[in-house]
């Protein structure tokens, strides 16, 4: 089941000093999370890039003890996350 989806599409005015004008916002929930981003590009690419967001969240989706629905668990190259007792260094 998906978790994320997208809430909310629409073009906003670019950031002062911005080089690019055409801005669009997207907004991303799950029952427990608002994800709400900003990008420079073409009306196509923004919707694109904010749907291979949501895919990605939703293939990411690990289950969490204790809760009754799942969390997204984020790993970050710049964490060390202590796998099954050694440390994860294959990103």
């Amino acid at each position: 089941m998906n978790q994320y989806k997208l809430e909310s599409f629409k073009r906003v005015d670019a950031p002062n000093g911005a080089v690019k004008k055409l801005w669009y916002e997207y907004v991303i929930t799950s029952h427990l999370n608002k994800i709400t981003g900003c990008r420079a590009g073409s009306q196509q690419s923004v919707f694109d890039y904010a749907m291979d967001c949501i895919v990605t969240l939703n293939q990411n989706y690990v289950p969490a003890e204790g809760l009754s629905g799942k969390i997204f668990n984020p790993v970050y190259n710049t964490q060390r996350i202590v796998d099954s007792g050694s440390i994860r260094t294959d990103w």
